[in-house]
């Protein structure tokens, strides 16, 4: 209250944009096709059933899995503004998102419906009236699942990997992972005088300026002092990518190996694990090394992708608006309407179909909920 005037006064104690949602929602914030790889997944669900989208890149043209409702991207889309082959924006993929969730084939499973946070519910055939709003509003109970993609191997039971043509083949091509996770052990081939030189040899296939992050970690009760390298195709080590005793972000001082490594060019890159002391070995000759290893023992491998942006964005609304608003979305409000002598009146209020052709509903198609009739006759 105002001391002076008794008067009621309003204090506002937070901004207010105009996008922002009022309701307990989420937000699908869609990522451009640079931040994509083929075959990344997303799970949308309705606490009822699931729906998996999958992303297809249409260069590589492999399809996707069965069952799993196709997101296409190009990251050489050709740009007619400039003349030139671009990966698609961010709102490209949003329009298709939204178009996938409002498909027959989705809304015949999931009671969700999707629109881009600027209104926009369809692109208009002209380009010039398409939205660049990368930001899909989701209607419903909605419940996102953004699924990785963990690639794993056994390294202890594979001792032909001491030499780059037995080195074991990560999976890791071109992006299309976000981690790969193995176990193994130094100094488990028995064909070697020094059990120390074992060295195991994975192979990953990167693309020029893509980074990734390799991350060795021991068991307890293993003696392991281990030693990471780097080599390229053609097996010349990249002497400035190498590391000994360098803890991950977040782990304690130890005698573990982790390094962080940008492809300079697109090709095929090898990540050597061997002993401390046994590391200026040859790639190409098993057991061929200048000096014997120090230690053996277990370890555990992570090769990660830490610029791997994930198949979509999700942001969370947990706002309210004016509480005498109804919540729910597209309905049809008849207020202010009093009725008397309604012998030979009445108003029929009742669902109307969900999907419809030529305004006839669509068989097996859901309805909408209950409709709320506070009438008055």
């Amino acid at each position: 209250m105002d001391p002076l005037t008794n008067a009621p006064r309003i204090q506002l104690d937070r901004s207010f944009d105009t996008n922002d949602r009022l309701t307990q929602q989420h937000t699908i914030i869609a990522p451009a096709a640079s931040q994509l790889t083929d075959g990344q997944t997303f799970t949308l669900g309705d606490g009822v059933n699931e729906v998996v989208f999958e992303y297809e890149d249409v260069l590589v043209g492999n399809g996707v899995t069965p069952g799993r409702v196709r997101i296409d991207f190009n990251t050489a889309a050709l740009d007619p503004i400039i003349g030139a082959h671009t990966p698609e924006p961010a709102w490209v993929i949003a329009a298709r998102l939204r178009d996938a969730i409002n498909s027959p084939q989705v809304q015949s499973l999931l009671d969700i419906t999707a629109a881009l946070s600027d209104g926009t519910q369809r692109d208009s055939q002209s380009a010039s009236f398409q939205s660049n709003d990368i930001r899909i509003n989701l209607f419903g109970n909605a419940i996102i699942t953004t699924n990785s993609t963990t690639l794993s191997a056994d390294l202890v039971n594979t001792e032909a990997n001491d030499v780059l043509a037995g080195a074991v083949v990560s999976g890791i091509v071109g992006g299309n992972s976000d981690r790969f996770r193995a176990s193994g052990f130094i100094g488990d081939n028995t064909n070697l005088a020094e059990a120390s030189n074992d060295v195991d040899l994975i192979q990953v296939s990167l693309v020029g300026g893509e980074r990734i992050t390799v991350d060795i970690d021991t068991p307890s009760g293993s003696s392991l002092d281990s030693f990471l390298r780097i080599f390229d195709e053609f097996g010349f080590p990249l002497t400035q990518f190498v590391s000994d005793d360098d803890s991950a972000p977040g782990e304690v001082v130890s005698l573990d190996s982790f390094l962080t490594f940008t492809a300079p060019t697109s090709g095929i890159y090898y990540i050597g694990v061997s002993s401390f002391d046994n590391e200026d070995y040859d790639p190409f000759v098993e057991g061929n090394a200048n000096s014997v290893g120090s230690s053996t023992g277990a370890y555990s491998i992570e090769i990660l992708r830490p610029d791997l942006i994930g198949s979509v964005g999700i942001q969370v609304h947990d706002a309210y608006g004016d509480a005498n608003h109804f919540r729910d979305q597209g309905q049809l409000i008849i207020n202010a309407n009093r009725i008397s002598n309604s012998g030979e009146f009445a108003i029929e209020v009742g669902p109307g179909a969900r999907q419809t052709i030529n305004n006839q509903p669509v068989d097996g198609a859901p309805n909408p909920g209950a409709v709320r009739n506070t009438r008055e006759l």
